[in-house]
């Protein structure tokens, strides 16, 4: 019976002291991805910040870009109706160097 204690007594301290092992290893592990967490955390709010500062910079130059057609798409289409016509001459000029 002596024997049979003595193996229990082992068992238990080896289950228990594993337990503990398990235990501290587990929680290093906890800290360690909490800090990754944060970390990823600042990167992803720094890369939000850069998109959204190029999605405003795209925006600009899609508007400064559909602005410059239109006004180039108004002088073609008057420039056509001036070499396609004479009718069109006098109220054009009026409404450019109209008096």
């Amino acid at each position: 019976m002596t024997q049979k204690t003595k193996t229990t007594t082992k068992k238990a301290t080896t289950k228990t002291t594993t337990k503990a092992t398990n235990k501290n290893t587990l929680e290093a592990r906890l800290v360690k991805d909490e800090k990754q967490l944060a970390k990823d955390k600042v990167l992803l709010a720094e890369a939000e910040e850069r998109i959204v500062e190029m999605t405003i910079g795209e925006d600009m130059r899609n508007a400064v870009l559909i602005v410059s057609l239109l006004i180039n798409m108004f002088i073609l289409i008057t420039w056509i109706l001036l070499q396609v016509t004479t009718q069109y001459d006098y109220a054009i000029s009026a409404a450019i160097f109209g008096r």
